[in-house]
Formats: structure tokens, sequence, C-alpha cells
């Protein structure tokens, strides 16, 4: 049985979405900022012997359970020929693997186009939470998309990052792979009841920067002070968040004014952003460049 050509021209390549702005506080419904990232990415291809790490007819079953609008005749005749997923997107580093694979099958299978953005969130929300149970559809949305999100209490809305704003951010690889459900469950039950000031005073600094990223702005004193803000509030109550090696790295940062670190999504490994402050950065560490 040959894959089906129709289909099977249509596959493309998904990059991954990196979590500017709004860890955590997007969960007390203040804004979140994301945007797509093209350094990793995946996506849907034929290939002989390659085993998925996933079950694939599980997926299936569940997508069909929950009426995901998409051909499942055309789906799994193109499984059954060795259609796979492939991808270089780290795992476990909150950079949206499982949500590349949710935009991939939607652009090559749905049969319902979603021109409002809130509902496309809502579908591709019930496809990704077949991997993490629940799921706000925001990191396929983003790399579906190919666009910057802002989400507000309101509303979901496609922004332009202005890249002149983040001509100093970098990723900070912390080498640590980890799973998020255990650090929001300790920040939902121990750090906001017992944190609410210092969470609100994150919050407006929060929206200070996505202000700066989505209009743009000429001084960077403004967005490093901003930066610092942030980074001194949230080494402080997400301490639980930040590796020890990572906390140590953090407070220099902070100490000598040369960078400054904040989380990217929960934290606890992967990867952290880091606003580059001074000439030089800062050695023997893996960073990536935004």
């Amino acid at each position: 049985m040959a894959p089906n050509d129709e289909i099977a021209g249509k596959y493309k390549r998904f990059g991954c979405k990196v979590l500017l702005v709004g860890e955590y506080l997007v969960l007390n419904g203040w804004s979140s900022l994301a945007m797509p990232y093209a350094t990793f990415g995946g996506g849907l291809q034929f290939g002989q012997g390659y085993q998925p790490e996933f079950n694939w007819s599980h997926l299936v079953d569940f997508l069909m359970e929950k009426e995901i609008p998409l051909n499942f005749t055309d789906l799994q005749k193109d499984l059954s020929c060795g259609l796979v997923f492939r991808a270089n997107i780290p795992m476990g580093y909150g950079l949206g693997s499982s949500g590349a694979l949710v935009a991939s099958l939607f652009d090559a299978y749905h049969t319902s186009s979603f021109q409002n953005l809130n509902d496309l969130k809502l579908i591709l929300a019930r496809m990704e939470s077949f991997f993490h149970g629940q799921s706000s559809g925001i990191d396929p949305l983003v790399i579906l998309v190919n666009q910057g999100i802002l989400l507000t209490p309101e509303n979901v809305i496609s922004v332009n990052i202005q890249q002149e704003s983040l001509k100093n951010w970098y990723l900070l690889d912390s080498g640590i792979s980890r799973s998020s459900t255990s650090f929001i469950k300790h920040y939902r039950e121990e750090l906001y009841p017992h944190h609410t000031s210092e969470i609100t005073n994150l919050a407006a600094h929060n929206g200070a920067l996505i202000e700066i990223l989505t209009q743009g702005e000429t001084k960077g004193q403004l967005q490093s002070g901003i930066w610092k803000a942030i980074s001194e509030i949230q080494l402080t109550i997400f301490s639980k968040m930040i590796p020890h090696q990572i906390q140590e790295l953090w407070q220099r940062g902070l100490e000598t004014d040369a960078y400054y670190l904040k989380l990217c999504g929960a934290g606890g490994g992967g990867f952290f952003l880091l606003y580059n402050n001074s000439i030089e950065l800062p050695e023997n560490i893996h960073l990536l460049k935004l």
C-alpha cells in the first residue's frame, strides 16, 4: 500500500516554541507571551523501521473519541505505510515537543478550519491532552500559526514581537530534562497562597516586559531594569524551580549586573532565559541566541 500522495505532499517542518513571559502567573489569569523558535523542530514523514516513543493507535483512538476534526481514514492509511514524526526538539525542556507533533497532525489532516484563534486553541488543547492530561493549547497554537501569541485573561491575540527587543536574549541550557507537573502543583498549593503580594508585583513587571516586546522600545536600560526586578523576584519565590547550579549562576548575574536570568516555562531544568547586560557572555555555559 502506497502513502496517500495528496496528504504526503502537505507535510512540512514545524519549529518549537519559547515562553518569553508569564510562567506560572498565567495560571492565575495574568498575561503571557510566547513565540515560535525555529532552531529545533520536526515533522511528519515516512520512514521504515522507525518506532515512535508512544503508541500511535492509542493516540488515534483518543483523537477519535474526542471527535477531533481530522481525516482519520487517510491518517490510518498513512500510519500503515510507515508515517512517523521525527524531531530534534529536546524532550522535557519546555519547548513544545508534543505541541509540534499536534500542530503537524492538525496541519496535514484537519477537515475543519478555524479562523478564530480561541477556537483553534481549544481544539489543539484537546489533542495535546493525550500527552499531558491537561493542556492550554498554547504550545501547538504558537507552533501551528508560527507567530507570537499573547494570551490575556480575555483573549488570544496574534502579535508581532519586536526582534530588536530580543537582541540580548539567550536560552541557557541547564542540561536537565524535567516534568512540569510537580512544579505546577507546588505553585498552586504552596507559592501563590503565601506570596500573593510578590507574585502581583511580578505580574506588573511581566506586563511591562510584554509591552516592550510587542510595542518595541529603544532604551535598553528600561528593559534591563525590568529584567533585574523579575530575576530578583523569581529567585526568591521560585527557588524550588531552579537547580542549584543555575541558582549560583543566577545570583552571580544579579551581583555583577552582567546578565540576568529568569524562568522559561516551568523551570526545574530544560532551558532558562538569559538577558546579557554586558559585552562578554558568561563562560563555560551553553547559550543559544533567540
